[in-house]
């Protein structure tokens, strides 16, 4: 099938936009185990369903706007923008979890400090 070569920056940024949230989707997930206690089960659930998702998304860009055409192009963009997410804004991202769950954390602590207090005045 013939089509246009006009659209392939467009799908350029695309692909680069899928992989970014892909990669935010594996910062979630990652979250989301650490939230879990670090349980196993959780961590290969979590991170399934965030590949899942991931691959779901990069499909439908492929097919709707290259018309199912993976072209090598696609495949090295969708490799590079995952990568540069994973070392760059990957890191900012999961110090930024970090710092939430700390506080997270402090605050669940400090609520359950209060209410034995609270059960042991009563």
């Amino acid at each position: 099938m013939l089509f246009s070569t006009s659209i392939q920056p467009q799908v350029f940024w695309l692909i680069v936009i899928t992989c970014f949230l892909g990669g935010f989707l594996f910062d979630l997930a990652n979250l989301f185990t650490r939230l879990c206690s670090n349980n196993a089960i959780i961590k290969n659930i979590s991170l399934f369903f965030a590949m899942t998702i991931w691959e779901f998304l990069l499909l439908i860009v492929v097919f709707k706007y290259n018309y199912g055409e993976f072209r090598l192009y696609c495949i090295i963009c969708a490799l590079l923008a995952l990568f540069i997410q994973r070392l760059m804004f990957g890191k900012i991202i999961a110090k930024f979890f970090d710092w939430w769950y700390i506080n997270f954390e402090k605050l669940k602590t400090k609520l359950l400090q209060r209410k034995k207090s609270d059960n042991k005045t009563n």
